[in-house]
């Protein structure tokens, strides 16, 4: 190098454009359905495109017109079949019931409603949540069933150093 005297100070206006890396599906373990707070493991966060949690939720069933016949579920993604009741009757599983792509199953041996008849059902299931009060380091999220895994994909703002530099002529390049 080489010196060179300057008359003023010199100012260098940029955008600070953060490189990021993809994290996909870091997983932490809820520890209340109420909400939580879920920090990352790689801060900061730049932004987060996804969090997936194990909800639960109670659905009235219509059983179907046969017995032994398969009745769906009103939610995708289902993990499992928590219970299924009539009245004072508890059905077993695995005995009367089976949870078979995303569907209450009867077609086993056992006790099942009268075909046409209401049933109910608590069961548990993967949906998306909107995490609030997000910050570099983390978020909050209520629903996730106390036990299962809250999965977040986001993207992190990756440490970097940045030149200042100045050519032959007096330029300023970064």
């Amino acid at each position: 190098g080489f010196g060179m005297d300057l008359n003023t100070s010199r100012r260098l206006p940029y955008n600070a454009v953060p490189v990021t890396k993809f994290i996909d599906s870091e997983p932490t373990q809820s520890s209340t359905i109420g909400a939580q707070r879920i920090n990352v493991a790689r801060p900061p966060i730049a932004n987060i495109t996804q969090v997936r949690i194990t909800a639960q939720k109670t659905a009235n069933i219509v059983h179907g017109s046969v017995a032994g016949s398969q009745d769906p579920l009103p939610d995708t993604s289902i993990v499992a079949l928590v219970s299924v009741s009539q009245g004072a009757t508890t059905y077993a599983n695995p005995a009367d019931y089976k949870l078979t792509a995303g569907k209450v199953d009867w077609s086993l041996s056992g006790a099942e409603p009268a075909p046409g008849s209401t049933y109910s059902t608590v069961y548990r299931y993967i949906t998306s949540a909107t995490p609030t009060a997000v910050d570099d380091n983390g978020f909050t999220v209520t629903g996730a069933v106390p036990g299962t895994l809250i999965l977040v994909s986001y993207y992190t703002k990756l440490p970097r150093i940045d030149r200042l530099c100045m050519d032959e002529t007096g330029a300023l390049l970064w």
